[in-house]
């Protein structure tokens, strides 16, 4: 893990804060495709902390939610 970052998750606070921002539609939009491809069920704040991972390409996360994991992201707690 040298070297690497790790995602804290409270970006979606912010996120939840502005509905206007740009993390809304993305969040939305793949809530819409992991709910028509699982049974997972995940809210708009998750899908935002995905997004958010996903631009900044951040791969670690503290957090004991199983969705980070269900969704490729290594969770370390």
């Amino acid at each position: 893990m040298t070297n690497e970052r790790i995602f804290l998750d409270t970006v979606f606070v912010q996120a939840l804060l502005n509905r206007r921002d740009q993390y809304h539609s993305k969040a939305k939009a793949l809530m819409d495709r992991v709910r028509g491809a699982s049974d997972i069920f995940v809210t708009e704040a998750i899908c935002i902390s995905f997004v958010v991972m996903e631009e900044q390409n951040i791969s670690f996360v503290l957090s004991t939610d199983i969705h980070f994991r269900q969704a490729g992201f290594t969770p370390l707690l």
